[in-house]
């Protein structure tokens, strides 16, 4: 009676490694020339990014991009390898070349990875004191401005422009309101109903015509109303809304990103040190040989 236990248990998990086996060998992918199964879909995977991998996950759509394009891939290089292009010797050199880049990569991804990482706050200091001024931010501006240009088309008498923005000027000079002037007077569809406010922030970066950029800065504070301005859109007054100065930001607002660059040079001195310390000396290096190879396969072309 024990052995009939025991051989039906021996049979039971036979079986089952046998199942187990089978399951593992199904195919994923199938197409006439090829079935791909869990270990070739792992080895896709792999290949991947964690983000391009966590980019798939739960992804119906993109997990069947993945698929046609892994198997279509894989059908492909079979096809190219009954044809014999896998003994051509262009593909060959591409294939070892290939294979010297993702060793390279990999080996490279390791120096970063085998560096510990140094407590970078104090560098991070030193470079702030000694390029504080490259922090410095651009002061900009907020202003509203009333444009008239010449588009009158009418043979009536029409005030010439130039002489009506000095007539508007002179009203603000007496007190009058500079959104109602500009609501009632502008030709700037854009600004006229907001009182003359161009949107944004104004800064000296040539985005603006020359006359108006330097108009604008030359306002010294808030509440300031230039002369008439003549650019080619027209003739300007402006008004100085707002002020944001130019500062040099405290160490703490950019301390973050000092660090990063600092370990981002870090990380790029130990990959430019492996390839340095790997480079051959130049004067040992047979140029004529190389330039009498290219001359060959040149021949052979």
């Amino acid at each position: 009676m024990n052995r009939i236990v025991l051989l039906l248990t021996s049979v039971v998990v036979i079986f089952s490694s046998a199942l187990h086996a089978q399951q593992a060998n199904e195919s994923i992918s199938r197409t006439d020339n090829i079935a791909l199964g869990e270990a070739d879909y792992r080895s896709g995977l792999i290949a991947l990014s964690e983000e391009e991998r966590a980019q798939l996950r739960d992804n119906p759509t993109l997990l069947l991009k993945f698929a046609l394009r892994l198997h279509s891939n894989r059908a492909l290089a079979l096809q190219a390898e009954e044809q014999g292009l896998d003994k051509d010797p262009r593909t060959q050199a591409l294939i070892e070349r290939a294979r010297d880049n993702i060793l390279m990569t990999a080996y490279m991804q390791k120096i970063i990875e085998d560096i510990e990482r140094p407590d970078l706050s104090k560098l991070a200091k030193e470079r702030y004191l000694a390029t504080r001024e490259s922090f410095r931010t651009d002061e900009r501006r907020r202003v509203a401005h009333i444009l008239l240009t010449d588009i009158s088309v009418c043979p009536c008498e029409v005030t010439p422009p130039e002489e009506a923005i000095k007539e508007i000027k002179d009203e603000l000079d007496s007190g009058a309101d500079f959104e109602t002037l500009a609501q009632e007077n502008s030709h700037d569809l854009r600004t006229r109903l907001k009182g003359g406010e161009i949107a944004g922030w104004v800064s000296q970066n040539g985005e603006m015509p020359f006359e108006l950029e330097t108009a604008i800065f030359s306002l010294k504070k808030v509440g300031d109303i230039s002369s008439p301005v003549k650019t080619k859109f027209g003739w300007h007054v402006i008004k100085l809304l707002e002020i944001d100065p130019s500062i040099i930001p405290p160490f703490s607002a950019v301390q973050a990103r000092l660090e990063r660059q600092l370990w981002a040079e870090i990380q790029t001195k130990a990959q430019e040190h492996a390839r340095g310390v790997n480079y051959p000396i130049p004067d040992d290096i047979n140029i004529e040989a190389i330039n009498e190879l290219l001359s060959d396969l040149n021949n052979d072309n």
